[in-house]
């Protein structure tokens, strides 16, 4: 009598694994199929905005330092201060749990964060190592005033 009954824990033991194994994949599925709705024609996704993210400025997340991702960033900087194109740099970004926030959404952060630097925040929005061109399109800014 004890064996069947350990038999039968272990079996729903596995149905239930089995069961969360499905939903964990529903939901990358879900946020994998999302992400391209969520894609500007630029490349750059709907995501979290980093707490202390201004609207409607733009925020450039890279290091600061002598490696091809520093220069990319200071670079970057350097173009949109040049264009009086208002912007905040910063070495890092810190994202603020939201019980809402789905598995999904914090996957994507990860995925953009973990990519080339700069990461460029624009309005909900996020690329990682986009081009100036790039980035004043997304702001909604006109090629006129990029120099170009």
């Amino acid at each position: 009598m004890n064996g069947s009954k350990l038999i039968l824990g272990i079996v729903v033991f596995g149905v239930a694994a089995q069961a969360w194994l499905f939903s964990v994949a529903m939901q990358t599925r879900s946020a994998a199929g999302s992400t391209a709705s969520r894609t500007s024609v630029r490349g750059f996704t709907k995501v979290l905005s980093p707490v202390g993210a201004t609207p409607g400025q733009i925020l450039i997340v890279g290091p600061n330092c002598t490696t091809e991702r520093g220069v990319r960033t200071r670079e970057l900087a350097r173009k949109l201060a040049d264009l009086k194109v208002p912007y905040q740099q910063t070495d890092s970004a810190r994202f603020s749990a939201n019980p809402i926030t789905g598995w999904g959404d914090w996957a994507q952060i990860n995925h953009l964060m973990q990519g080339d630097a700069p990461v460029v925040f624009i309005n909900g929005r996020a690329k990682a190592n986009p081009s100036l061109e790039e980035v004043l399109a997304e702001a909604g800014i006109p090629a006129s005033n990029s120099g170009s």
